[in-house]
């Protein structure tokens, strides 16, 4: 029988968008809509590389699209991706999909993923197409893995790092991190070392968000080393130089979200030093002891949750008057101005 399938995509042109590579990217490879399906379905096959040196369990994806390239480039990712289902949906002139997909992608290797999702009454026809890798997390970790992922300055590795140890999650999820990792002695050692590493001068703001996630890390893992390094850092009198970047981190909360900026959303929102940072990760390390000590298991990390920012994306050949765009890495930071 006749495939009433309508293909979209054709075929990849080379090339490399611009912007920072996440450790996770994604490659379109076909796009179709299944109009045998009731309501029609947009089928989308990706492809997902893993550039970590450790494997991938699950991925967060989005997907844009809307009848026009010009209407695509009018949507703010950040905001759209804010639902926290999975049912598509249509937002004036665009649709939206999102899809946290467990997967095992090996490191340095890729794997093939099928989307499918359902489009809703009134939604445009899908003749253009973005998608992004919104988070993702990984079978393991350790301390080099988190502030490296902080260092590439693509939204999807911060928003994976700040999910790894829950950082801007309540505390039922902040305990439940601590129990998955309270066997990973060196992790809270690491991240002490880094949270206790001296400060020569002016810090940066990559050094100053690196102190943030160490110092809230701390608060999650907790546990007398967490608990010292903690004590330690609030009777330094040079945390003040951190002051600035802070409330810097401050403001970035009130212009982005915690999908653009998520280390951001874990300072405090009346916070205006680092003192106050320590004193809200000296707060979560206390959480549950009125329920008596935490089940100690280790584990892999959660999921993350899941960024907005530039639109950048990659340019997709395609059949007929039909185009697609896939993101090369995901969506970039505004951090991108604090470069070292």
């Amino acid at each position: 029988m006749q495939s009433s399938f309508w293909t979209v995509l054709a075929a990849l042109m080379a090339g490399q968008a611009p912007g920072p590579q996440a450790g996770v990217s994604l490659l379109s490879e076909r796009a179709e809509v299944d109009t045998n399906a009731v309501p029609a379905e947009l089928v989308l096959h990706l492809r997902a590389e893993n550039h970590l040196p450790v494997a991938v369990s699950e991925l967060d994806i989005g997907v844009l699209y809307a009848a026009t390239q010009q209407e695509l480039a009018k949507a703010r990712p950040e905001a759209l991706y804010g639902r926290p289902d999975e049912v598509a949906y249509a937002s004036g002139t665009v649709g939206v999909v999102r899809r946290r997909i467990k997967t095992q992608v090996q490191s340095n290797s890729d794997a093939r993923l099928e989307i499918r999702a359902a489009l809703p009454p009134g939604t445009p026809l899908p003749q253009a197409i973005g998608v992004h890798i919104l988070g993702y997390s990984t079978v393991s970790l350790d301390a080099a893995l988190l502030f490296a992922a902080l260092r590439t300055h693509a939204a999807a590795d911060e928003v994976a790092a700040v999910g790894a140890l829950a950082l801007t999650s309540g505390p039922t999820e902040k305990l439940a991190a601590r129990a998955r990792l309270a066997s990973q002695a060196d992790l809270v050692a690491d991240i002490a070392a880094r949270a206790l590493d001296p400060v020569w001068g002016e810090p940066s703001q990559s050094d100053a968000l690196e102190r943030v996630y160490a110092v809230r890390a701390l608060g999650v893992l907790s546990g007398e080393r967490a608990r010292q390094a903690l004590r330690a850092l609030r009777d330094r009198a040079e945390l003040t130089r951190f002051d600035t970047a802070v409330q810097g981190l401050a403001v970035a909360r009130l212009v982005g979200s915690p999908l653009t900026t998520p280390v951001a959303f874990a300072v405090p929102a009346e916070a205006d030093g680092m003192a106050a940072v320590v004193e809200a990760a000296l707060a979560d390390a206390k959480l549950g002891e009125e329920h008596g000590p935490q089940e100690q298991e280790p584990g892999a990390i959660p999921r993350s949750p899941s960024p907005g920012g530039f639109f950048d994306v990659r340019t997709i050949a395609v059949s007929g008057a039909f185009f697609l765009a896939a993101s090369a890495g995901g969506l970039w930071l505004w951090r991108r101005s604090r470069r070292r």
